[in-house]
C-alpha cells in the first residue's frame, strides 16, 4: 500500500542540521528529553548527513511527517565508481512505499553525472525482508551475506596469555600506517571489501571511535594489526568493529583477542556492547572463534549490488 501525500525533499546542509531534532524525534517515537544522551544522538545523527555531499540526502514525508531518509556515500576503487546507500524508513510508515520512493531516488541520483559505470550498494537487515524484494524488482541482485555478532562490553574478556604486541588505542599518527597494511593485506584481491576505499571510508567514517579503536605493534614499531570501531545513530550504544586488519606473519598470535580484550578492560560510559559482522554465514570456524570471546548471534544482513551503466 501506498501512503497518501508522500513526497520526497532533497536536503542542503542547513536543512540537514535543522532537521536532526526532528529526524531523532521520528526515529524513536519519543520528543528529545535533552542531556547528554540527547546529544551523543543528535551528533551521531548529524555527522553523516553533514558528511554528505549536497544533493546526496532526501527525506520522505507521509502529509508532512517525516517517514525516512536516505544518504548516498560515493567512493572509487581503482576507477571503479560506488554509491553506497544507508537510511531508514520509521516504522509508523513501513510497507506504505516511503522505501520504494527513496530507493529510486537514490538510483536517478546514484546516476545523474556518472559518466559511467556506477555500482549501487545497499545492505539490508535479516528482519527487512521486503526491502530486498523492492530492490531485487529494481535488478540488484544479492552478492554477499553477513551474520552480526554481540557480546556486553561488561565483564571484561580476559586476554589469553601474555601480549605479543603493544595494544594501543588508534592515534590519527596510526592512518597512514593502517592504510598501508590495509593495501598489503588485501595485494592478491584488490577488490576484496572494496579495496583501498574501504579502509579511507572507514578511517573518514564520521562516528569513528579512535579511543575505542585499536593498534598492536612489535617491539620494533611495526604495525601487526588494527581494529576500527564506529557507532551508528541507530544504536548509539553499540561499539561496531568496522574493520580488522592482521599482518599474515602474524596470524596465531591471538592479536584480535588481545585488542577486544583491551577495549572491554577500558569500555566508555556511553556504550554497552561491542558486535561484528561476519562475511558468509556459512562460516561456522568465525562464528566458533568469536563465540569463544562471548559473542552470540544478534542478527544478520545482506547486500544487494546493482550496476548502472
Amino acid at each position: 500500500m501506498t501512503a497518501a501525500g508522500l513526497m520526497l525533499e532533497t536536503l542542503t546542509e542547513p536543512l540537514r542540521q535543522r532537521l536532526v531534532t526532528a529526524l531523532c524525534t521520528a526515529e524513536t517515537g519519543a520528543a528529545c528529553s535533552g542531556g547528554d544522551a540527547c546529544e551523543r544522538r543528535h551528533s551521531r545523527l548529524l555527522r553523516p548527513l553533514r558528511a554528505a555531499a549536497d544533493g546526496d540526502v532526501a527525506v520522505a514525508r507521509v502529509d508532512g511527517a517525516l517517514a525516512g531518509f536516505v544518504r548516498l556515500e560515493r567512493s572509487t576503487d581503482a576507477g571503479h565508481a560506488l554509491v553506497e546507500v544507508t537510511g531508514q524508513v520509521f516504522p509508523p510508515w513501513r510497507r506504505r512505499g516511503a522505501g520504494s520512493r527513496l530507493i529510486d531516488w537514490s538510483l536517478d541520483r546514484a546516476a545523474a553525472g556518472a559518466g559511467g559505470t556506477v555500482e549501487v550498494l545497499v545492505d539490508v537487515v535479516d528482519d527487512h525482508e521486503p526491502l530486498g524484494a523492492v530492490l531485487v524488482t529494481r535488478g540488484f541482485a544479492p552478492v554477499s551475506a553477513f551474520t552480526e555478532l554481540t557480546r556486553p562490553l561488561r565483564p571484561p574478556l580476559l586476554p589469553s596469555g601474555v601480549p605479543t604486541a603493544l595494544v594501543t588505542a588508534l592515534t590519527e599518527a596510526d592512518h597512514d600506517a593502517v592504510g598501508q597494511l590495509y593495501t598489503e593485506i588485501f595485494a592478491g584481491d584488490p577488490h576484496a571489501g572494496r579495496g583501498r576505499a574501504a579502509i579511507a571510508a572507514a578511517l573518514a567514517h564520521p562516528g569513528l571511535r579512535p579511543g575505542d579503536s585499536r593498534v598492536a605493534r612489535s617491539a620494533g614499531g611495526e604495525l601487526l594489526a588494527y581494529l576500527l570501531t564506529v557507532t551508528w545513530p541507530g544504536d548509539p550504544a553499540d561499539l561496531w568493529i568496522e574493520t580488522i586488519g592482521l599482518r599474515p606473519a602474524a596470524r596465531g598470535l591471538d592479536l584480535v583477542r588481545h585488542m577486544i580484550a583491551d577495549i572491554t578492560r577500558r569500555p566508555p560510559a556511553d556504550a554497552a556492547t561491542i558486535s561484528i559482522g561476519v562475511p558468509h554465514r556459512r562460516d561456522e570456524a568465525a562464528i566458533t572463534g568469536y563465540g569463544e570471546l562471548g559473542f552470540t548471534v544478534s542478527g544478520g544482513w545482506e547486500r544487494y549490488s546493482l550496476l548502472l551503466f
